[in-house]
């Protein structure tokens, strides 16, 4: 499996988690130092943040609470729980517990309100300021007995509270048919549906009297009739008895594969933007019982804002059209705290504002969406038709620069770079208005093949410095560092005047087979940063830190590495160029299913630098041999 890598480049590895950094969280990384330290402790927090509770009125008009958390999550109604797992093929199903014999008087009530709202956007219908809760009670679910849903860290957990006059044998719970129930040898309930796995762990009971806990005796019972109640010894019946089962989900079950965050940027307060798409449809918050959840195939795009410390969601809102695959590639922050993301649709009724520069096309494309700071406001929201995005950046105007590839229908301006484009598909850039009303540029950037722009940063003064790769030898180059296309497809850098109207500088960069420039940054003084991933052994390299491409042990086929390069402000020399990566086999080997030109091992996707000039970068390792210095992680071993 993939490793998780981060470097630093100046002869120093560093090791740090960094795996959802995309090119436009790289720009807005590099503020400094301490953002990016930010920016590493953000995404280790994210995965840790509490649990909290969302009020769901579905169509039926039955209320429900849903809770989430990263890997954890559970839908409250007045009758049932249902928690959500990923089975170990990753297919999604639902563990349901229904309540038995419930009080008629029974109700519903979201308790410890939190700071935390929750926004929705979908096709022309939203949501905003959705309150969150911290717990969840189902009051008077048996006569005098409360249950609680509430969360301890990420996990969740539920108390029975059994005041005087209840009875702890009123509770009785019915698991979904499709389940298996089994008790273990120490006493936790183990729940398994469609290869999932829940257990609930043998609960802890006790008493506080007159300030002092006293334990009772507890255990799960399982009935011949299937269900699920809760055996107590003695107690004093005179005072409130509380049974504290926790819930927890096998490793299996849940994480990022079921929500994908895809890029990052950080504002100046230190504050986390999050972007990516997800398979709840509502995210963080998961409608598993209407229609958006899975039921039609949704994916919606998720945005969430995450607080300095990393200790709470801000805000949180989805984007999406009517059962349609919705996914963001690129987010970015101005200084007021407005968010800009982008990706594409698959959607025709995909939220648009009525001053859109477009406001319709059909089956979908790009989008380009501006979040107010609150997270529940469109400031604007526009398709963009023929192009597919891949990077986003915000000038200090508010001016939203978007890259990516476009077919020869993509809409450019007059004056531009490159109005005009014969391949079928071509990179591009696009500055758009502060209003999302119209371009105050779009141009083509490429040659006769295929081209694509990945990968975009500016300077103080709102020029754009691109990166990505060609396959043209046609790709127009000015004061290059490397002037012709050295094999399939050679990775490019570019600096355009903030115009667009020309280059100011472009050069290729590349060997023999193919590379590409995955990420860019810039750092005060106007030095280049780039990193991607090459096959060519070919690569130019200067004061490497590892001089020649590993894949040697691979005989019939050419290893992929990670390289990353820093280029001088002028665009036309290398101050250093390096491969990284590892090898695939631990001795000579070759593809039992044939020679392959080109093998996918490492690769980088993310670059920042800070203010000593220390480019981080990151992306995957697949290799065995991946260079390692000073981590405290262990070197993957091979399988065989």
């Amino acid at each position: 499996m993939a490793e998780r890598f981060i470097a630093a480049i100046a002869f120093i590895i560093a090791t740090a988690a960094a795996s959802m950094v995309t090119a436009t969280a790289s720009a807005a990384a590099r503020q400094d130092t301490a953002s990016r330290a930010v920016v590493e402790r953000a995404q280790a927090e994210f995965d840790r943040l509490p649990l909290f509770f969302e009020r769901i009125r579905d169509a039926a008009g039955t209320t429900r609470f849903v809770g989430h958390t990263k890997g954890e999550r559970v839908a409250i109604s007045p009758n049932d729980v249902r928690f959500i797992a990923r089975t170990r093929t990753g297919a999604v199903t639902t563990i349901g517990l229904s309540f038995v014999g419930l009080d008629p008087n029974a109700r519903l009530e979201g308790e410890n309100p939190q700071p935390t709202r929750v926004h929705r956007f979908r096709g022309n219908a939203a949501v905003t300021e959705a309150p969150t809760y911290g717990q969840v009670r189902l009051a008077n679910a048996y006569p005098n007995v409360d249950i609680v849903f509430y969360g301890q860290g990420p996990r969740v957990e539920y108390d029975v509270v059994i005041q005087p006059g209840g009875d702890p044998s009123a509770l009785r719970l019915h698991v979904d048919t499709q389940t298996e129930l089994t008790l273990d040898d120490v006493g936790d309930l183990i729940v398994t549906a469609n290869d999932a796995t829940l257990t609930l762990h043998r609960p802890i009971a006790y008493q506080s009297i007159n300030g002092h806990r006293i334990d009772v005796d507890s255990a799960f019972v399982l009935t011949d009739a299937g269900e699920i109640r809760l055996g107590v010894g003695a107690y004093d019946r005179r005072h409130t008895l509380v049974v504290d089962p926790i819930v927890t989900y096998a490793t299996y079950v849940g994480g990022a594969s079921f929500d994908q965050g895809t890029a990052i940027a950080v504002d100046a307060a230190g504050n986390v933007y999050i972007a990516g798409f997800t398979q709840s449809s509502d995210f963080p918050t998961l409608t598993a019982y209407d229609r958006s959840l899975g039921k039609s195939g949704d994916v919606d795009v998720f945005v969430s804002k995450l607080n300095a410390p990393g200790t709470s969601l801000v805000w949180s809102t989805y984007l999406g059209g009517a059962s349609s695959l919705d996914r963001a590639v690129g987010i970015a922050v101005d200084a007021a705290g407005n968010v800009y993301v982008t990706g594409q649709t698959a959607s025709s009724n995909f939220p648009v504002t009525a001053n859109a520069w477009q406001k319709a096309i059909t089956g979908g494309g790009t989008f380009v969406t501006k979040l107010g700071a609150q997270g529940n406001t469109l400031v604007y929201s526009t398709y963009v038709a023929n192009a597919t995005s891949q990077a986003i950046a915000v000038d200090a105007s508010g001016n939203a620069f978007v890259v990516g590839k476009a077919t020869p229908a993509f809409v450019t301006t007059p004056g531009v770079l490159q109005p005009g484009s014969i391949a079928s598909e071509t990179g591009f850039v696009l500055k758009l208005n502060a209003a999302g009303t119209a371009p105050i540029f779009s141009t083509f950037v490429g040659g006769s093949a295929t081209d694509q722009v990945t990968s975009i940063a500016l300077d103080s003064n709102a020029n754009p410095y691109i990166g990505g790769w060609t396959a043209s030898y046609d790709f127009s180059v000015r004061n290059p560092f490397q002037a012709t296309n050295q094999g399939q497809r050679d990775a490019f850098v570019a600096k355009l005047e903030a115009s667009g109207a020309r280059l100011i500088f472009a050069t290729l960069l590349g060997g023999s087979l193919d590379d590409s420039v995955n990420a860019i940054a810039i750092d005060s003084e106007g030095f280049i940063y780039v990193a991607g991933e090459t096959y060519s052994s070919n690569f130019p390299t200067k004061g490497a830190f590892q001089a020649q491409k590993a894949g040697a042990r691979l005989i019939n086929s050419s290893v992929g590495n990670a390289f990353v390069a820093k280029l001088v402000p002028t665009g036309d020399a290398l101050v250093y160029s390096s491969f990284l990566g590892g090898e695939v086999c631990t001795t000579l080997c070759q593809l039992v299913f044939g020679p392959q030109p080109q093998f996918r091992a490492d690769a980088a996707y993310g670059i920042a630098v800070d203010a000593a000039g220390h480019a981080f970068v990151t992306g995957i390792a697949r290799s065995y041999t991946f260079p390692l210095v000073d981590s405290n992680s262990l070197r993957k071993q091979q399988d065989n």
